[in-house]
């Protein structure tokens, strides 16, 4: 009975995890804009979204969750403009 508890935990651990959504910001000022960028005029749900602040990121914002991802940080912007220069 224990395998079977323990069993039903990571199932519910997983589904948990696979129902996350995340929204990264470089910092906390930048919050309220995130939100709405990320929104694009729909209501995202915001019990579900968790913050987290990244300071690897120069500016703008992360959405992962439900197995997308949506990067419109400055970091991937500076990163391709980089890479296209040095081809």
């Amino acid at each position: 009975m224990p395998r079977i508890a323990k069993a039903f935990e990571r199932l519910a651990a997983r589904e948990e995890a696979r129902a996350k959504i995340t929204l990264t910001i470089a910092n906390q000022q930048d919050e309220q804009r995130a939100r709405q960028e990320a929104s694009g005029g729909s209501d995202l749900p915001k019990q579900r979204i968790e913050v987290e602040v990244n300071p690897t990121l120069i500016g703008g914002w992360r959405l992962e969750g439900q197995e997308s991802l949506i990067d419109a940080s400055y970091k991937k912007h500076l990163l391709a403009i980089y890479t296209a220069a040095t081809a």
